[in-house]
């Protein structure tokens, strides 16, 4: 039996059929879409302790040879309640972009245009921990096409570097955190007879004191000071003591890099660094410095 085709009924279907054929193709380009190379990574300054910030960063350098139109970040925030500092770059300049989100989750996000094969951002940014939180977590999670909001990926274009930890540290001896300008141990003579607080300090770098770190002369402990990863800057650590103790004779000062150097109290109009001042009435030395190190009193 001879069937008859309908010419108009024939184009039709021909029509359909390229159509469904080229949606196919274009499916299959996108399933095969490689993401775009390019190095990630982040990092954490370090643990915080009595009143310090957790600090992060976390950066990205497009290593492809093609030109991204958009990049985004988002980074969430555990254990955290504000971001005092937010600091972003592009190759090594300050550049805009980055806000913080506080609802419904803590997090940084930063979106930028443009970016060129080899262009390298650097996000820094300080956390102000929660109260009863054992630690601050966050992950910079990059994507071309959106934020990766709650750590959705289904785009599929996610760069990670996995998640970053800030520890607490809960001994009255310590204090750190990134960011902070003065950083105070716990006045609690009951168990140490002196107490230390770093004042002054540059801004935007991690440092860190513990005045109970090894008994020396006289009984007094040892101050270790961590500063700027221990770059040269100026700073001043106060060191109170109970009643009863009087002015220090001098102060010995050991860093790595530095010669060992012997402190004294500063002199009447002289330039008020690498020495120290003496208050009566608070029993508290005031130490003028150039560096970190390791403090130990005489006398």
């Amino acid at each position: 039996m001879e069937v008859t085709v309908n010419k108009h009924s024939f184009r039709k279907l021909a029509t359909v059929g390229a159509a469904t054929a080229l949606t196919l193709q274009l499916l299959a380009g996108v399933a095969s879409a490689a993401l775009p190379t390019a190095q990630v990574s982040g990092s954490s300054y370090g643990g915080y302790a009595n009143g310090g910030y957790a600090g992060f960063t976390a950066t990205f350098k497009l290593t492809d040879s093609s030109t991204l139109s958009k990049l985004f970040l988002e980074a969430d925030i555990t254990g955290g309640t504000s971001v005092p500092i937010l600091i972003a770059t592009k190759n090594g300049a300050a550049v805009k972009g980055c806000s913080v989100q506080t609802t419904p989750k803590l997090a940084v996000l930063c979106s930028f245009k443009t970016v060129r094969p080899n262009d390298t951002f650097v996000i820094t940014y300080a956390v102000n921990p929660s109260a009863s939180a054992a630690a601050v977590t966050t992950e910079g999670l990059w994507s071309s096409s959106g934020f990766v909001t709650g750590g959705n990926n289904s785009h599929g274009d996610t760069w990670t570097s996995g998640v970053r930890t800030s520890t607490h540290s809960t001994s009255p001896d310590v204090a750190a955190g990134f960011g902070n300008l003065t950083l105070s141990t716990k006045a609690d003579f009951a168990s140490n007879k002196q107490y230390a607080k770093l004042q002054n300090l540059p801004s935007n770098v991690y440092a860190s004191v513990d005045d109970n770190n090894g008994a020396v002369i006289g009984g007094f402990q040892a101050i270790l000071l961590s500063v700027a990863g221990g770059a040269p800057a100026t700073f001043q650590v106060l060191v109170s003591y109970p009643n009863g103790i009087g002015a220090p004779d001098f102060f010995t000062h050991v860093s790595d890099g530095y010669p060992t150097a012997t402190y004294y109290a500063c002199a009447k109009n002289a330039p008020k660094v690498d020495c120290f001042d003496w208050s009566k009435q608070t029993r508290t030395v005031t130490l003028y410095l150039s560096h970190n190190g390791t403090l130990r009193r005489s006398g």
